[in-house]
């Protein structure tokens, strides 16, 4: 487990249609990596997934990765 400011990361940005895009490059081709960090700010726990398109480390909310992986 990491401890990270979570406001300097890119994030996976989830449409009205429940669909999963990088934030920086748009990609869908997203990939969980299988770490979990926590943003010392909020104390959110955030999953961490890598973009296929552009391979930046993207942060998923918890709660979100977990209704999107049903």
């Amino acid at each position: 487990m990491r401890v990270v400011k979570a406001e300097r990361w890119h994030r996976v940005d989830t449409t009205s249609h429940g669909s999963r895009r990088c934030s920086a490059c748009g990609s869908s081709q997203l990939v969980p990596t299988g770490e979990t960090v926590l943003d010392s700010g909020s104390l959110k726990w955030y999953r961490v997934v890598r973009c296929g398109g552009c391979a930046y480390d993207l942060l998923e909310e918890e709660s979100v990765a977990a209704v999107g992986a049903e």
